[in-house]
């Protein structure tokens, strides 16, 4: 039972891996600044360096090295996707007990840092919370927001009788365990991968949607995402599992005083992240707006439907620099 459990732990992370030693890092990923307080924030940019400025908040779990799935499409329709490595990931400096609320600070830093006034963001599956602080606390800079695949706050209104059984149970677990816990089950996921990450792969998979499952079938995507989460997990698991705590738990803003456009972009036949949850978030922003896509999982909404969902973020976008 607990073998299970931990497994589908880090499966509602989004398909968390941990199958490389080594990372041959591109040019454009494994930057790093300093911030204010002293705290190294990392963070990679990828599509066109000249383009309409987007930043991208990552599943749960994972690092800046996921934003290699979609580089091509944002050289194709003129995006720089900047991504920050949230604390304790990638090459960000580890902070205890932080809040969300605290993002949009680091992320501030960041951009002006890059000499980016304002900017549009995205996010997928566990992302989501640290794309709306954005949008929540920076009204003046940010233009636009994109969730894709997004989870919703689980407090307040929300009925997690309408969740599968396993998803409330991990969220459950997420909220009330210890850290030591989420770190240890973080640490017998990575044990797992290392010693057999196809058997890992295997059982992951199985509760996917099937269009989940033949999109993970691809080579060239497991690769991808299991780039991504070795880097999440290069200082530990510390900030992986205070991931797992901090979006099961209340958000610490409200969504209802977001002011600027959001759009939710949702598949159907998600499994990882039910459609109710995006219903449930459109409800929350009186500037939301949801589009639901029949035949879609939760990763294959980004992979074949992220051409429209970059274009449409960045159309009429307010110039990106100071």
């Amino acid at each position: 039972m607990m073998k299970k459990l931990t497994t589908s732990l880090i499966a509602c992370m989004l398909f968390c891996g941990y199958g490389f030693s080594e990372i041959a890092y591109e040019p454009n990923e494994n930057k790093s600044i300093s911030l204010k307080s002293g705290r190294v924030l990392g963070y990679a940019q990828y599509g066109d360096p000249n383009g309409s400025p987007v930043v991208y908040s990552y599943g749960g779990g994972g690092s800046s090295l996921l934003g290699r799935r979609v580089d091509s499409l944002a050289i194709e329709f003129g995006v720089r996707l900047i991504i920050p490595d949230r604390p304790g990931m990638g090459n960000s400096d580890y902070v205890d007990d932080r809040k969300l609320t605290e993002w949009p600070a680091d992320v501030s830093e960041l951009m002006d840092h890059l000499g980016i006034d304002t900017f549009a963001v995205v996010s997928e599956s566990a992302g989501t919370p640290y794309a709306l602080v954005l949008a929540h606390a920076l009204p003046d800079r940010v233009s636009k927001a994109a969730v894709v695949s997004g989870v919703c706050p689980t407090d307040g209104d929300f009925d997690k009788r309408t969740l599968p059984r396993t998803l409330r149970m991990n969220l459950s677990l997420s909220k009330i365990a210890p850290l030591w816990f989420l770190k240890w089950n973080v640490k017998t996921t990575t044990k797992m991968v290392k010693n057999n990450p196809d058997k890992f792969m295997k059982l992951v998979t199985k509760n996917l949607s099937e269009p989940d499952q033949k999109l993970m079938l691809k080579p060239a995507e497991q690769e991808v995402l299991l780039l991504g989460f070795v880097e999440g997990g290069r200082q530990g698991p510390a900030g992986a599992a205070l991931e797992a705590r901090l979006y099961s738990r209340s958000w610490g803003f409200d969504l209802s005083e977001i002011m600027v456009p959001v759009s939710i972009h949702h598949g159907l036949l998600d499994k990882s992240t039910p459609v109710v949850m995006a219903e449930h978030l459109t409800d929350l922003m009186p500037t939301a707006t949801l589009k639901l896509y029949s035949g879609e999982g939760h990763s294959t909404v980004m992979s074949y439907h992220g051409p429209k969902i970059l274009k449409d973020l960045i159309s009429e976008q307010r110039p990106g620099k100071d």
